[in-house]
C-alpha cells in the first residue's frame, strides 16, 4: 500500500493531465465531426445547373444528383440517381431514387409530392404525367397523384408518353401505336406501325408500311398513300412525300409546291466508258437518288426513264440497264433504254 501511495503522490499530476487532454481531444474531435456532416454539402466540389429561380442541381463528388438551394448552398433533396427537369410551364421534375423508383419533386421548392413509388414516370404535359405501376400497368395522373386515366395500358420505356394538343400516343407490345384523349378515350381506331415526334402540330404516322400527315386535331392532312414522308420545313409548314419512286414537295394541306425532287445525281455510264475521255463524252442518261433508292433520267429531255426504286441501277450495254432489286442480294432485273423489263419477252423465248 506503501508503494501505491508513493506512486499516485508522484504521477496523480501527470494522469490527471492526461485524463483532461484526453477530454479536450475527443471534444474537439466530436465537434469537428459534427460540423463536418452538417456542413459537408459547402464542402463537397460539385458543378451546379440552375434550373428555377433559387433551386439548382448540384452533383456531388461521390455520383448522382440532388436539388440544392442556390442562396445558401442548403441540400433541399437527398442524392438521387437522377432528375429531369419539368416541361416548359410546369414545376414538376421527375427523379428516380437510389432503389429505381421514380417520384416527381417541385423545382421551384424542393418538396417532394410523390415521394419514389412508380416503376417509371414522365414529366407532367397539359396537367397529366404518365407513370407505370410495380406491375408494369401505365397510366395517368394529376399533380395531387390521382389517376385520371386507370393504369391499364402496355408500354415502351424508350417511348415519351406526353400530351400534345389534347392527344397521347400509347404503345401496345403487339409493335403497334394507338392515340387517346386526356379521358382516355381511343381518338383513332386501326393499328399504326410509327408515330413521328408531333411538331408544329403535326404528327407524321405509318400504317401497313405507308405514311400519311395528322394534324392537330387528329384529322388527316395527307392520307396514308406515301412510301415515305419527312417535314421539310416547319415554319413554312412544307413536307416531302415520295410515292413510286417520285419525290415531291408539298404544303400541309397537300398543294404540290415541287412536282419532282431528287436527293443527289449524276451521270450514267457503261462500264467501258471509264477511261480518260468518258468526263468530255456526252452523256445520255443521269442516275438520280431518292431516300437510298435510285432510278434512272434522260440526259437530254429530264424524263423519268426507271423510277427510283432500286438499290443501284448500271448501265451494263449500249441498250440494257442493270438494276439491282432492293433488299435481295445479287438479284437484278434488265430493263431496254425505254424503261421497259425484258423479263417478260425473255421468258416467252424460253418457252419456246
Amino acid at each position: 500500500m506503501k508503494k501505491i501511495k508513493v506512486f499516485w503522490d508522484e504521477y496523480s499530476g501527470l494522469l490527471f493531465s492526461f485524463l483532461v487532454a484526453g477530454i479536450l481531444i475527443y471534444c474537439v474531435a466530436y465537434t469537428a465531426v459534427h460540423v463536418y456532416l452538417r456542413h459537408r454539402h459547402k464542402m463537397e466540389p460539385r458543378d451546379v445547373e440552375q434550373i428555377s429561380q433559387n433551386v439548382g442541381k448540384a452533383f456531388p463528388r461521390k455520383g448522382g444528383t440532388r436539388l440544392i438551394d442556390l442562396r445558401s448552398g442548403k441540400p433541399l433533396t437527398r442524392r438521387m440517381i437522377w432528375i429531369v427537369s419539368p416541361s416548359e410551364g410546369d414545376s414538376l421534375g421527375v427523379f428516380c431514387d437510389w432503389k429505381g423508383r421514380r417520384g416527381f419533386v417541385n423545382i421551384n421548392t424542393g418538396k417532394i409530392l410523390r415521394k419514389g413509388q412508380y416503376s417509371h414516370a414522365w414529366v407532367f404535359s397539359e396537367g397529366l404525367a404518365a407513370v407505370v405501376e410495380p406491375n408494369g400497368k401505365l397510366g395517368f395522373i394529376n399533380p395531387e397523384g390521382e389517376y385520371m386515366i386507370p393504369p391499364e395500358y402496355e408500354y415502351d420505356a424508350d417511348y415519351d408518353y406526353v400530351f400534345h394538343h389534347g392527344f397521347c400516343w400509347l404503345y401496345d407490345l403487339d409493335g403497334s401505336y394507338r392515340v387517346i384523349d386526356k379521358v382516355g378515350g381511343e381518338v383513332l381506331s386501326g393499328e399504326f406501325s410509327y408515330v413521328d415526334d408531333t411538331r408544329e402540330g403535326v404528327t407524321i404516322v405509318g400504317r401497313d408500311g405507308l405514311y400519311g400527315l395528322l394534324d392537330s386535331e387528329m384529322n388527316w392532312l395527307l392520307e396514308p398513300v406515301y412510301d415515305d414522308i419527312s417535314i421539310h420545313s416547319e415554319s413554312d409548314r412544307t413536307v416531302f412525300v415520295t410515292k413510286d419512286g417520285i419525290k415531291r414537295l408539298l404544303s400541309f394541306d397537300g398543294q404540290v409546291l415541287e412536282p419532282f425532287v431528287v436527293d443527289s445525281s449524276g451521270p450514267l455510264r457503261c462500264d467501258d466508258e471509264e477511261d480518260e475521255r468518258a468526263p468530255y463524252a456526252p452523256v445520255r442518261f443521269l442516275w438520280y437518288l431518292v431516300e437510298d433508292r435510285m432510278g434512272v433520267l434522260d440526259a437530254r429531255t429530264g424524263q423519268i426513264i426507271l423510277p427510283a426504286k432500286f438499290s443501284d441501277v448500271y448501265l451494263v450495254s449500249g441498250d440494257l440497264f442493270s438494276c439491282e432489286i432492293l433488299g435481295e442480294w445479287g438479284e437484278s432485273l434488265l430493263y431496254d433504254l425505254q424503261g421497259r423489263p425484258l423479263g417478260p419477252d425473255l421468258a416467252a423465248q424460253a418457252a419456246r
